[in-house]
């Protein structure tokens, strides 16, 4: 198969180009090495925290890193990540309960008691 050089440069281009492609992909989507399934990694929205743990957490996080075959820096971002999600909805609650209370909205005396009622506590 005979070609020329504008032929061959095209080709080395379009390669180049593909090459580019695959290491954005390898970086934007990772691998989940249990179920060989793609998992897009949002790089551009991460930082970098520093924190101090005691050697026992540490070294229970070195077994947990190994058993599951995951970096502790994704163990511990994900155990932050989880920590924060559960806890958001106190802190919500807490505002909505302030706004409440400052328009002078309180629960009965005998709403009170009933609740506690409810759950077994004489508030007598």
């Amino acid at each position: 198969m005979w070609c020329d050089a504008s032929m061959i440069k095209n080709k080395i281009t379009l390669y180049g180009k593909l090459i580019i492609f695959l290491i954005f992909l390898q970086n934007v989507y990772k691998v989940n090495k249990v179920n060989k399934k793609y998992k897009k990694v949002n790089l551009m929205t991460t930082s970098t925290v520093s924190t101090r743990l005691n050697n026992e957490t540490i070294q229970m996080l070195d077994e947990l890193s190994k058993a599951t075959s995951r970096p502790k820096s994704f163990l511990i971002a994900e155990a932050v990540q989880l920590y924060v999600k559960e806890q958001a909805w106190q802190t919500k609650a807490i505002r909505e309960g302030i706004k409440q209370a400052d328009k002078g909205e309180f629960a009965s005396d005998d709403e009170v008691k009933k609740t506690f009622e409810k759950w077994g506590i004489n508030a007598d």
